[in-house]
């Protein structure tokens, strides 16, 4: 697993007093529902902004879901101008996450840490369109700029003629068959074996990692499952917990636990 971290940042204001963040809803309607991306929010700074009206109390309201999937909305801080104009916050949540201004009229920024537990398939995939990002249209206009042949004070410039063939190409590309057939003729007997050994499967072997090891049964993780003290009562909680926990990638394996689970567990 490996983790990917970006700055979140959200205004609040008297016209637009509510946002939400919730990015599993998003990867749902991207198709994305199956992927081992598991999200987390990380508040950590709220401050006013530079039209927040002097003396009014901006009071900011939470509401998140804990690990039993339960609904907990409660105020979250407050700020006044020219008192506590900003404030520190280390709140940590998982979606979805809804921030409301219940009283004042801001603006309140609120800006925290959007991380990301990836698996590697998703991984490599990040990494692709974060490579394809980084060559801006700048970029490209630059290099379509250099391809373009450079215009003169007689007019547009004009592309240059193909060069004509010459008799001393053709013989270089005759030198070249002839050289070619005879490395193909002159193969090293080293060469032959190692070819050998690769048909014949033999080659260096692939040192295991421990990110080779098998997963648990889903005997033993149902014994240790009714071990644990937490209950979690949403589906989706359950399996980002038996994903991360016992690296557990099958989704047929997850909805097998989460019916047993379901069952046996949360009825008693």
């Amino acid at each position: 697993m490996a983790v990917r971290e970006y700055f979140w940042g959200s205004e609040l204001t008297e016209a637009k007093k509510t946002a939400v963040w919730d990015p599993e809803a998003e990867d749902k309607d991207l198709e994305n529902e199956s992927s081992g991306i598991t999200h987390f929010l990380f508040l950590k700074q709220a401050t006013l902004g530079a039209k927040a009206k002097d003396g009014q109390r901006n009071l900011i309201e939470i509401e998140a879901e804990d690990f039993d999937g339960n609904t907990i909305k409660q105020p979250l801080f407050s700020l006044k101008l020219g008192q506590n104009e900003s404030t520190v916050l280390d709140i940590g949540a998982q979606p979805p996450l809804t921030l409301r201004l219940v009283e004042g009229s801001g603006p309140v920024f609120v800006s925290g840490q959007h991380a990301l537990e990836l698996n590697e398939d998703d991984m490599d995939m990040f990494d692709d369109e974060a490579d394809e990002a980084e060559e801006s249209p700048m970029v490209q206009k630059k290099a379509q700029a250099k391809k373009r042949p450079a215009s003169s004070t007689d007019g547009p410039a004009k592309k240059p003629d193909a060069p004509e063939d010459s008799d001393e190409e053709d013989e270089s590309d005759e030198e070249e068959d002839e050289n070619d057939s005879e490395m193909e003729e002159g193969t090293p007997e080293k060469t032959k074996k190692a070819d050998k050994a690769q048909t014949n499967g033999a080659g260096p072997k692939k040192a295991k990692t421990k990110g080779d090891a098998e997963p648990k049964s889903l005997d033993k993780i149902k014994q240790e499952l009714k071990k644990s003290p937490s209950k979690p009562k949403k589906r989706n909680k359950f399996a980002n917990f038996v994903k991360t926990q016992y690296k557990l990638t099958d989704d047929k394996a997850v909805d097998e636990l989460w019916t047993w689970y379901k069952d046996s567990i949360i009825s008693t």
